[in-house]
């Protein structure tokens, strides 16, 4: 999996360098700096600092991003992974560990429930077959989501002040969706949702499109517009209006409650008035 090629730079999972004297990688949201031991930010890296940290401090920006959109991503497709995969990639990681620290955690049960949830620096004692994840805001009342936003003054990605949609059965989602239905959605936000694992339609005559497509646990939505996105050209329909929305969802279970919120607010986000 693409988490455990990260580089660490031979950072300790606090962030400390290798350096001589101590310096330290903190990072402030998604905005790394380097400090040294009195906490003051440094412009540069001393001059004894060899050519991967000098590559660390051209890309640590970009690999904070990386870092953080695969945290949400695990948050909004209810991704979980093992003791050993979150041991390895997130506590033990010096860079990953900050990003990882700055967003609330919890185990859960082998059918998906929520059990424990934890910030990195106050982590619970976890069993060798414990399932752990990031947890949805969904999962949280909203007394659950003020409490726990008193232990972040900046977070990495959106959670526990993220827009979310709740839906009590697969009808009222449908209709919600439905509900977007002749509006107008930017070209680019909808050739976006790929980075969100949407799948485009099947090109339908000169490499044009007219839908896109979400599968995950068990729901299967498609999203129609027209005119239609030509795969080499498509800023010669720069906008396009929803004619149709599709859904098929199986059970009803948390997740799923996950999932489609995310759903709507994938699509949403592509209105030209969202």
């Amino acid at each position: 999996m693409a988490e455990r090629l990260l580089p660490d730079y031979g950072l300790t999972p606090d962030g400390v360098l290798p350096l001589t004297p101590k310096v330290t990688m903190v990072i402030d949201g998604l905005k790394p700096r380097f400090v040294d031991a009195e906490g003051r930010t440094l412009k540069d890296l001393p001059d004894d600092a060899d050519e991967d940290l000098r590559e660390l401090k051209q890309k640590k920006a970009t690999l904070a991003r990386e870092v953080a959109a695969r945290l949400e991503m695990r948050m909004t497709t209810c991704e979980r992974m093992s003791l050993q995969h979150f041991t390895e990639v997130y506590v033990m990681h010096g860079l990953a560990r900050q990003l990882a620290n700055g967003v609330l955690w919890s185990t859960y049960s082998p059918t998906g429930e929520p059990r424990e949830r934890f910030t990195l620096d106050q982590m619970p004692v976890l069993d060798d077959d414990t399932r752990l994840g990031v947890v949805h805001p969904l999962e949280l009342t909203a007394a659950d989501r003020a409490r726990w936003g008193k232990h972040f003054t900046r977070q990495p990605i959106e959670q526990l002040d993220r827009t979310v949609f709740s839906f009590e059965d697969a009808s009222a989602f449908e209709g919600a969706l439905n509900a977007l239905v002749d509006r107008t959605a930017n070209t680019g936000s909808l050739i976006g949702l790929e980075n969100r694992r949407w799948s485009r339609g099947d090109p339908i005559g000169l490499g044009c499109y007219v839908d896109v497509a979400r599968q995950a646990q068990g729901i299967d939505v498609r999203v129609s517009f027209e005119p239609g996105i030509y795969l080499g050209a498509p800023e010669q329909n720069p906008q396009q209006r929803i004619a149709e929305t599709q859904v098929s969802i199986g059970a009803w279970s948390l997740q799923t409650a996950v999932l489609v919120s995310e759903i709507v607010r994938d699509v949403r986000s592509t209105l030209v008035d969202a």
